[in-house]
């Protein structure tokens, strides 16, 4: 599962409102919204660059993996080879 840590990023800057964000980086306040809600299908990558840029950071600062157990996702120990 790939987590977006947009809100974290925007509270270590003191930003409290996505308006602010958005008229900032030129970035729609519903595709902030989605991304702050983990609810992102697909990243693209202008959003990426332009909070990239803004905040001075790496995509991975801003997007973190973890895995999650979905159904008929590969688990690790139950894919090992004998």
């Amino acid at each position: 599962m790939i987590r977006c840590r947009l809100l974290e990023m925007m509270g270590r800057r003191g930003i409290r409102f996505m308006s602010r964000l958005s008229d900032e980086t030129g970035i729609n306040r519903r595709t902030l919204a989605v991304l702050a809600e983990n609810r992102m299908a697909r990243y693209d990558s202008d959003v990426l660059e332009r909070l990239c840029a803004y905040f001075a950071c790496q995509p991975g600062d801003l997007l973190e993996y973890t895995q999650a157990e979905s159904p008929g996702a590969p688990s690790p120990a139950r894919d090992a080879l004998p």
